[in-house]
Order: C-alpha cells, then structure tokens, then sequence
C-alpha cells in the first residue's frame, strides 16, 4: 500500500485477535527503526501463532530533516511530525502535508527520549546528568518533560522507552534518581513499569551498546485478573522469542543507509564512498 496504509503483517486465525490492526507512533524517531522492528514482531505472531496483525504506521516525529528522509525511507508513515514539544496538544505541524493536522489515537508508541545528558560520550551536561530528569533539566531533562507531556495527552496502551544505562540505572542495574523519577511519573500517569537491559546487536541491528528499555503497559488495558508479575513474564517471553526471530532473519544493513545519489544529504559523498567499500 502507500505511505501510511495498514500493513497485513501476517494470515491466519487467531480467534479475537484475528485481523486486530495495530496504530503505531513514535517520538524522538531517529531512524526509525521501530517500524520494521513492529513488523517482525507481528509477522512471528502469524508464523509461530497464526495470528493476523495488520500495522497502521500513524505518525514519527523528529526535527532533524535527514533522520526525518531515513526514517520515511525505512518506514513511511502516515505523518511526519517535527516538534516533540507540540506533541502534547491535539494538533502538531506534518512536515508532509505542509499542515497543522489533527494528532491520532495510536495503540503502541514509542520514543528514544534524548540521551544527552546521560550519556558518557561527548556530553558537556554531565554537571546535570544526576538530577536531569527530576529537575528538567539538559536535553535529556527537557525531552523526558515532553515525553510525559505526550503520554498523558495521548495514553497509547503500550509504550516503549529506550536510553543509554549510564546515569539511568547504575552499574548493577540498581535505581538512581533518574530511575526512581522515571518510575514514579509513568506510575502517576497509570503504567506499569519494567526495564530490560538488551544490547541491540543481539537483534540484528546494527548498534553495539547496551541500553535500557523501558516497557510501560497503560494498566486499564490489563487484562483482569493480570498484574504487573504477567507482564513481566510477558515481556521475558518477547525477549527470548524476538532473539531467536531477529538471529534467523537478520535486518540488512542497506536499509538503514540514505540513499548515495540523494541530492539532498549533505553526507552523499560520504555514504557513497561506504557503498563502493
């Protein structure tokens, strides 16, 4: 289909369900890789479970223009939204349509909230790195602000997170300040809250870092009966079975390289040179 139509991922049964379509947004999208990575997902729901699962990519939002171009030529969504702190209202500027549109309902978000502040490398905010996210303060504490903004405007039922570890959890994976901050405002705005530590690389992608993913699950979409122990079993099975998925269908590298002869990436000379290698 076109940009933005739902993708069948997968045919098969599945009882309820069947045919479900899954909307899909993110914040802070990068590259975005979370498309294809949604796509694989749902495509081993159909091998292993029968499962059909349609995507309808409703929007990223990112304000860097060559990341926007990767990201709709990895995977074009229905919007291209370009300021996160927009994202928190009803409306937000499509850099597609050129218009301010209407911000739609999605069921699974995501958002690589800035790690600057954060991270070890080439940071000049380390001097804010222990207190960011509290004080929002940095690009890292300003951008989780906006995170939260927009998830409590928009509430999709899953969300997942990702940052660096350093100054998140400390070196044995216990809380810091930023941890315990980021529990307690997803806990407030009405999720459970579970951290995985995952080293993309182990997926077939093409970043060697451990990092820390954050799953929040919306609680009023929990099943009843259901606590925050199954979906940390839940999430524990999704780890195991998308390592095995993503170790038999590796991800090629050209999908996540701009395209060489684009007159338009300041980096063509560059990223040319990387092909002919």
């Amino acid at each position: 289909g076109g940009a933005g139509a739902p993708r069948q991922a997968a045919a098969g049964g599945g009882g309820a369900a069947a045919g479900r379509c899954i909307k899909f947004g993110s914040l802070f999208s990068g590259s975005n890789l979370q498309g294809p990575i949604l796509a694989a997902i749902c495509s081993e729901l159909g091998r292993q479970h029968g499962i059909a699962v349609a995507i309808d990519h409703q929007y990223t939002c990112e304000i860097h223009a060559t990341k926007r171009r990767l990201g709709q030529q990895v995977e074009d969504a229905r919007y291209a939204f370009v300021d996160a702190d927009a994202m928190r209202h009803e409306k937000a500027y499509d850099a597609k349509s050129r218009k301010l549109v209407d911000i739609p309902s999605i069921d699974v978000g995501t958002a690589g909230f800035v790690c600057k502040t954060l991270s070890g490398e080439n940071n000049t905010e380390r001097g804010l790195a222990s207190s960011c996210l509290r004080d929002r303060t940095g690009k890292t504490g300003r951008s989780w602000g906006m995170t939260i903004e927009w998830l409590k405007k928009h509430r999709p039922k899953v969300l997942l997170l990702e940052n660096v570890v350093k100054n998140l959890l400390s070196a044995r994976g216990g809380s810091t300040l930023n941890w315990a901050v980021l529990r307690n405002d997803l806990t407030l705005a009405g999720y459970f809250v579970h951290p995985l530590l995952l080293n993309p690389s182990t997926f077939g992608l093409p970043q060697h870092r451990p990092r820390c993913y954050i799953v929040a699950v919306l609680k009023t979409a929990i099943p009843l009966g259901r606590d925050i122990n199954w979906v940390s079993s839940t999430l524990a099975q999704f780890r195991d079975g998308m390592s095995q998925l993503m170790a038999e269908r590796p991800t090629p590298l050209g999908r996540f390289l701009l395209d060489p002869d684009d007159p338009d990436d300041p980096d063509r000379e560059a990223i040319s040179i990387l092909f002919q290698r």
